[in-house]
């Protein structure tokens, strides 16, 4: 049987999904997250309101490194990411997954 649990960490909210069984090989992480390409970022400021004093936070090196240190925390075994844009991905993305 499935088992789902929720966590808050970080000031995010995780959702757990685990099948009860005695054998743990079969376990793996899976993340997924929507990064927000930087031309939305960038052309969509209007939506980001919130961030208003910190402005900064939509700034692709400063969202990059905090990204970065998560996926590094998150430990995951498998890695989907979603608007990951082009220039991002050859300049920065690719390097920290090859890690």
């Amino acid at each position: 049987s499935l088992r789902m649990s929720s966590s808050i960490s970080g000031g995010r909210r995780w959702n757990q999904l685990a099948e009860e069984t005695a054998d743990d090989s079969s376990k793996f992480r899976l993340s997924s997250w929507n990064i927000l390409a930087q031309d939305y970022a960038d052309r969509c400021s209007h939506l980001y309101g919130h961030l208003a004093s910190k402005k900064q936070l939509l700034n692709w090196p400063v969202r990059w490194t905090k990204i970065s240190d998560e996926i590094k925390e998150l430990d995951s075994d498998v890695l989907c990411l979603q608007e990951v844009q082009s220039s991002c991905y050859e300049s920065e993305v690719r390097k920290r997954l090859k890690m």
